[in-house]
């Protein structure tokens, strides 16, 4: 039941980020309580849509944690500012921060929340390839990858490039094998020690790749 209302709830906001240009009367509805709420929900809207589009794009293999951190960022910025909304008010004098999340049986936005940062941020082991920072208050969170993300990204691309340069000048399956040996080498080696070393772990970018 709760997959079917997250993925009811996402759909809710990805249409709501393409019909952007038509939520505006919503604000102008003098019987609409919580207009004044509005614009803060089309922001988190838009930055959620983003957001499910990078990790659905990214999806096979999945390469949402070097791929779609800044989404991310931006995302859960757009999220601090809604739990914030204190001194904004509906029309009927409730807080917007408690319009979005306690007014009513379900909150979507906290359903596509949850959604977003623990199906698809937090089950794809983000934080073990990606140092996040963050600051909230004065919207100005970095990252960085860890060392060893950049390396297996780096054998990675070099192995590719090695087996793409050769197959662009029509090399034959037997010359690539031979010539990109000791990049895959350099690659697999890499690889099988995150694997087999129990203390080492990584995000499903580098383990499914």
């Amino acid at each position: 039941m709760n997959g079917v209302v997250a993925f009811y709830a996402i759909s809710l906001f990805c249409s709501y980020a393409v019909a952007n240009g038509r939520l505006n009367y919503v604000s102008e509805n003098p019987w609409d309580l919580n207009s004044p709420c509005q614009p803060y929900i089309e922001d988190f809207a838009e930055a959620s849509s983003r957001m499910i589009r990078c990790a659905a794009v990214y999806s096979s293999p999945p390469k949402v944690c070097t791929y779609c951190t800044e989404e991310y960022i931006a995302f859960k910025q757009i999220e601090y500012k809604l739990r914030k909304l204190e001194n904004v008010f509906s029309r009927d004098n409730t807080t917007c921060n408690r319009v979005i999340y306690e007014n009513y049986l379900i909150s979507y936005v906290s359903e596509v929340s949850t959604t977003i940062t623990t199906s698809i941020w937090e089950n794809s082991r983000c934080s073990s390839c990606v140092n996040i920072s963050w600051h909230f208050e004065t919207n100005n969170t970095e990252y960085a990858y860890y060392n060893d993300t950049i390396k297996f990204e780096n054998k990675l691309y070099d192995w590719r490039r090695c087996v793409s340069n050769f197959s662009f000048f029509g090399a034959s399956e037997t010359v690539v094998c031979d010539k990109c040996l000791n990049s895959f080498n350099e690659l697999f080696q890499f690889y099988w020690y995150i694997y087999v070393t129990p203390s080492v772990n990584f995000c499903l970018d580098v383990e499914t790749t």
